[in-house]
C-alpha cells in the first residue's frame, strides 16, 4: 500500500501494527483526558462546597 499524498510505503501487516499502535496512543489519551476531568469536576464542586460553607456562617 502506498499513501497517495505522501509516498509511504506499507505493507499490509505494518499498516495493522501502525493502526494499532495508534489506537492504543488515543484510548491513553482519551483516559487521561477523562480523569482530568474527573479531576476538575471534583475540585470544583469541593470550591462551590466551600464557598457555600463560608457564606452561611459569615458573622
Amino acid at each position: 500500500m502506498v499513501c497517495e499524498s505522501c509516498g509511504l510505503a506499507l505493507t499490509r501487516k505494518e499498516m495493522e501494527e501502525l493502526r494499532s499502535k495508534l489506537r492504543k496512543q488515543m484510548d491513553l489519551y482519551n483516559d487521561e483526558k477523562q480523569q482530568d476531568t474527573k479531576y476538575r469536576r471534583k475540585k470544583r464542586r469541593n470550591k462551590e462546597y466551600l464557598d457555600w460553607w463560608t457564606s452561611e456562617h459569615e458573622d
